[in-house]
């Protein structure tokens, strides 16, 4: 029987568009947890800081510390759009490409580029707390909140603001981005599938054209 490969690939793009619709859904409610997640992160970061920096809090004066903690509510107002556009990043998001193979990266390796975009977003905070003094140190070497580059200098030229530690994400956000893993597994076999297809489909239209002429 003579295989239709028209329906086939029908089939495989139905497939295909079901699990990108997925992946989009995970990639917004990502994005809306991570939002939240950064939002609360900055006030608890900063009263965790105020403590273990007493020093500085005692020196810098109730007036000043009234004034910070305008300054972080209105960089609270600004979490959606930090994060926002920080997640427009197309490279984090394999199902914005549903023709190409995506990478097989796991675990670690899979969530990093998640890793670095939430504490860039955290590392706004750097702009706060070095205006007033809170990533100073008695020693007078400074903590420095920047992004990094491949050979590990913090201050490469135009570094981007970074909190440069380990961040324990929400329980959500873990649970989000390993469902979206688990999804780039289910699309790989699909995605070879279309690919294979549409080559069988070009070879028979190839060899079509070669027997009419």
């Amino acid at each position: 029987m003579q295989r239709n490969l028209e329906n086939e690939i029908s089939a495989v793009k139905a497939e295909l568009e079901t699990i990108t619709n997925q992946g989009e859904q995970i990639r917004k409610d990502f994005i809306s947890e991570t939002i939240q997640f950064v939002n609360n992160w900055y006030w608890l970061k900063t009263e965790n800081i105020v403590k273990e920096k007493s020093q500085i809090t005692k020196q810098i004066g109730i007036q000043n510390l009234s004034q910070m903690k305008k300054d972080i509510k209105q960089l609270q107002v600004q979490s959606s759009k930090i994060v926002n556009n920080l997640f427009q990043d197309q490279n984090l998001w394999w199902h914005l490409f549903p023709d190409k193979l995506p990478d097989l990266y796991s675990g670690r390796q899979f969530t990093n580029p998640f890793d670095k975009a939430v504490r860039l977003a955290a590392g706004q905070l750097a702009s706060v707390l070095e205006k007033y003094k809170y990533l100073s140190s008695l020693d007078g070497e400074p903590e420095i909140w920047r992004e990094y580059d491949s050979s590990g200098i913090h201050l490469a030229p135009n570094a981007r603001l970074m909190y440069p530690y380990r961040m324990e994400w929400s329980e959500k956000m873990r649970t989000l981005v390993k469902q979206y893993e688990d999804l780039r597994n289910k699309a790989y076999p699909v995605v070879e599938s279309m690919i294979q297809l549409n080559l069988e489909k070009s070879y028979k239209e190839a060899f079509d054209l070669w027997n009419m002429a």
